[in-house]
């Protein structure tokens, strides 16, 4: 009797034995394959998180990249408006060089207006000069006639 209460018990403890192997052996199971999830998780978050970088590193240069247009834009609008200061230079340059050539112009048929009074006053002058001459020699010769007639009259009055 004795035999078959230790029979008994130790049937008892085989049997929990078995039993806790079983459990140890599904829990085994369990821990395997929490371990693997473990593994797959870490290794999801480890990529999540160097997408995060990545994002976060694209997103950086997004900004300097958003940072460079509004530079670039600013350059560029400060270029047109000193190319548009620079074509008016310009324009009023042609407009001052159309003026200067028309100056030039009247300077140039003023100079030969005046060469050509030039010419005429010293036509004149000569004319002058030649009727003045014309004038004093029939003078000269009115006074030699007149001067010849009174002598020819004062010889012949007694």
């Amino acid at each position: 009797e004795q035999r078959k209460a230790q029979l008994s018990a130790a049937q008892t403890r085989g049997s929990r034995g078995q039993q806790a192997a079983a459990e140890l052996s599904t829990l085994k199971a369990t821990h395997d394959e929490l371990q693997i999830n473990l593994e797959r998780v870490t290794a999801q978050k480890a990529a999540f998180e160097e997408r995060l970088q990545e994002a976060e590193a694209t997103r950086a240069e997004l900004r300097e990249l958003r940072l460079d247009k509004m530079r670039l834009e600013g350059e560029l609008e400060s270029s047109i408006l000193s190319m548009e200061a620079v074509k008016e230079k310009l324009k009023t340059a042609d407009q001052n060089n159309k003026e200067l050539q028309q100056h030039r112009n009247k300077a140039m048929s003023m100079d030969s207006e005046l060469d050509a009074s030039k010419r005429n006053i010293e036509r004149l002058t000569d004319q002058v000069r030649q009727m003045m001459k014309e004038k004093n020699t029939s003078r000269t010769e009115s006074l030699d006639g007149l001067r010849s007639e009174l002598l020819a009259r004062i010889e012949t009055r007694p």
